[in-house]
């Protein structure tokens, strides 16, 4: 369930975000950075998510990701109705956000064995069930 609410997550943010720096500023160049800025620290890390796993473990990784993109993301609001949000620090916040998905999911998705043999599942349901998810 944490898998579905952090990809439920990702998703609304990866489009709300940028919309979000369209409506503060009006600007098509400013939410290009912020999408970008959504997206490129992803991919950065999955270049590295796999030695981050094999070197932290992949529950602390996936635990780490998901709680330093959740901050993240919840920091904009509250940047924003304490006034003090500008856009450099919007795009930081994003690509912070951003930046620990991919060895999350990375982390997640190493699980799959070890979740199907304590729940008893082929590894096939259990993947199966995830990408449902």
């Amino acid at each position: 369930m944490a898998g579905a609410f952090s990809t439920l997550g990702n998703a609304v943010a990866m489009v709300a975000l940028p919309w979000f720096v369209l409506t503060l500023t009006g600007s098509p160049l400013w939410t290009g950075i912020a999408a970008a800025a959504g997206v490129l620290p992803v991919i950065a890390g999955s270049l590295f998510g796999g030695g981050l796993v094999d070197r932290f473990g992949p529950r602390w990784i996936a635990f780490t990701g998901d709680l330093t993109s959740a901050l993240a993301v919840a920091a904009v609001p509250l940047l924003y109705h304490l006034d003090m949000l500008g856009i450099g620090t919007l795009v930081a916040l994003i690509a912070i956000g951003a930046a620990m998905d991919g060895p999350a999911s990375i982390a997640a998705e190493s699980r799959h064995p070890e979740l199907a043999r304590l729940a008893g599942f082929r590894l096939e349901r259990v993947k199966a069930v995830d990408e449902l998810i």
